[in-house]
């Protein structure tokens, strides 16, 4: 039990390192899902989600819990 979790952090951190990243900065021409349909952020902002189908464009989204 106690060799499960340094394994499945290794885990998380490889699959974080060889995640592939987008060129665009976050947000820019995001689509967000909101309440009155998908609409895109504007330059600089990133779609925050609070809830599965309701989004909000943000400078920064809120940190999850």
């Amino acid at each position: 039990m106690f060799k499960l979790a340094p394994i499945t952090f290794l885990l998380l951190v490889v699959s974080a390192i060889a995640a592939p990243s987008s060129s665009d900065p976050p947000g820019f021409k995001e689509q967000c899902g909101t309440i009155v349909g998908t609409v895109p952020c504007a330059k600089g902002l990133q779609c925050c989600y609070i809830h599965p189908d309701d989004g909000i464009c943000l400078y920064k989204c809120p940190p999850t819990v």
